[in-house]
């Protein structure tokens, strides 16, 4: 039986319907990385905090580039671009502190691109990116502030001891106000400080509230000394009993904004003096 004409033309163009050129481009949409290993808590105590348990499942990853971003997440800023995991891993987050209030929360993504994505610049916004990519889900590092307890007296700032052989004491029942209900930080220390030839020298330290409260201002020298309360950084011998408050490890962790209620430093001045 002869076929009809019509026949073979209908299968010539299903048949050339379905052959695919060898040259025809097959585009393959950006898919990110799946990331593990967090989330993360730290504090603004100068003390190196890195994300060293990240991980990044790169098996399905697909596109042109792929990078990590670090990005704040209140607005969405991209604040830093980083090309892979090991650089990443060595990222201090202590250095991100440059923040109002108690704490700030930051997000690491793995992103995977094409090259002709506009917006992934440092300073620009991450929901603002435009062309053909794709984000992992987000890992949060939360940065806290250290926090320091109320520490002062209803006085008023300026206390004033007469050396007169009785018993000078700053206690919570003759005055000092202490609070440590929103104390955030490892480790604490009351310091005694004295005017030295024109040099601050710490004198006393305490442990506690506790132990200072047994400490006689009758039995101090003439002069002005200061009470400063302060979260220190474990072990640190910038605070130890002889120690200048002039040194630059002093000043930067002690007399930053991490040892302040609001804005105020934790310290009560006295004034000593002969009867």
């Amino acid at each position: 039986m002869k076929l009809p004409k019509s026949i073979f033309l209908i299968l010539f163009i299903i048949i050339s319907s379905c052959t695919t050129s060898d040259d025809a481009e097959v585009i393959v949409a950006p898919k990110a990385g799946i990331l593990s290993g967090g989330s993360y808590e730290f504090m603004s105590d100068l003390l190196p905090d890195l994300v060293s348990e990240l991980t990044l499942d790169s098996s399905g990853v697909t596109g042109d580039e792929n990078d990590f971003l670090i990005v704040r997440k209140e607005d969405h800023m991209i604040l830093k671009n980083i090309k892979s995991i090991e650089e990443l891993k060595k990222e201090n987050f202590d250095t991100y502190d440059d923040f109002e209030g108690d704490y700030e929360i930051y997000q690491i993504y793995h992103i995977a691109y094409k090259t002709d994505l506009k917006g992934l610049t440092v300073g620009k916004k991450i929901t603002d990116l435009m062309g053909n990519y794709s984000l992992s889900n987000a890992i949060d590092v939360k940065l806290l502030r250290l926090k320091a307890a109320k520490f002062e007296h209803e006085l008023g700032h300026g206390l004033i001891f007469n050396q007169d052989g009785i018993p000078d004491y700053i206690t919570r029942a003759n005055g000092l106000i202490f609070d440590n209900s929103l104390e955030v930080g490892l480790k604490s220390k009351i310091m005694l400080v004295g005017g030295i030839g024109g040099e601050y020298l710490i004198q006393e330290t305490f442990d506690s509230i506790e132990e200072f409260e047994t400490f006689d201002f009758d039995t101090t020298a003439e002069g002005s000394l200061f009470v400063v309360y302060a979260l220190t950084y474990g072990e640190d011998e910038a605070v130890e009993i002889g120690r200048s408050t002039n040194t630059k490890e002093y000043q930067e962790r002690y007399n930053s904004k991490n040892n302040k209620i609001g804005e105020s430093p934790n310290e009560i001045s006295i004034i000593t003096h002969k009867r």
